[in-house]
């Protein structure tokens, strides 16, 4: 299954079409195999500016990382996975470009998700603590948390 997602795929072109957010989950783990090919995806090449996700799916990991997290919404709450984009940028790459790179690879990252009949949630808008994150998932000093991304399975009746 995992081999039939991609451009030109008929799940591809359903993800493209309906690439929502959702709010709601449903219930059941989320197959790990599913998530690191989303993830993989959605990591751009090596360049000035290298973004990573890290997937958090242990309850004692996700308490940790909500317990980092101000004001959760319900979606980050009750995601059975929480993913963190973290970027790291070469001295003297643009804050610009940082960030354009981040914001493509989340998209490319939900859209795989999506490919992967997962649902998923992400504000762009949610303000977070990158120190508290990191700590929180013992990161790299050089990477920079930039959002959550939760998701999880497909609820009823789809997103």
């Amino acid at each position: 299954r995992i081999g039939e997602v991609g451009p030109g795929s008929q799940s591809w072109s359903v993800a493209l079409a309906s690439v929502a957010p959702s709010s709601a989950f449903g219930s059941g783990d989320v197959p790990r195999p599913l998530l690191e090919a989303a993830m993989a995806a959605a990591t751009p090449p090596l360049g000035a500016v290298v973004c990573s996700f890290v997937a958090v799916d242990s309850t004692a990991g996700r308490r940790r990382l909500l317990a980092a997290v101000e004001d959760p919404d319900v979606a980050l709450r009750t995601a059975p996975v929480l993913i963190v984009p973290s970027v790291s940028a070469a001295p003297g790459t643009s804050e610009q470009a940082t960030l354009l790179t981040a914001g493509a690879a989340i998209r490319s990252l939900v859209v795989a998700l999506r490919a992967q009949d997962l649902a998923w949630s992400w504000d762009p808008g949610f303000v977070l603590d990158p120190e508290r994150v990191r700590a929180a998932l013992t990161l790299d000093p050089d990477r920079r948390p930039i959002g959550v991304v939760a998701a999880g399975p497909m609820p009823a009746g789809g997103a």
